[in-house]
């Protein structure tokens, strides 16, 4: 994900939930396996992670609208633990 810091995109290529996820959730991108079982690289909000945050992690921004079942609209500004 590159461009520049402060923008919007809305995206499906997230692993959320709507009762687990919030506004202002911080979202990283993890490698995952999806229903066809390839690999792919995902956003997933913190809450939903199985990798614990901690210092030096690079996150891609937070969560600005939950859609539905992953469908979010990301602000993009990324940064460190």
């Amino acid at each position: 994900i590159v461009g520049p810091s402060g923008f919007e995109f809305r995206t499906k290529m997230i692993v959320c939930d709507n009762s687990q996820t919030r506004v202002g959730d911080r979202v990283y991108v993890t490698c995952c396996i999806d229903s066809s079982g390839r690999n792919v690289a995902a956003l997933i909000p913190a809450a939903l992670s199985s990798l614990s945050a901690s210092a030096g992690d690079w996150y891609a921004g937070t969560i600005a609208r939950v859609h539905g079942q992953n469908d979010c609209t990301i602000l993009f500004q990324p940064g460190f633990e």
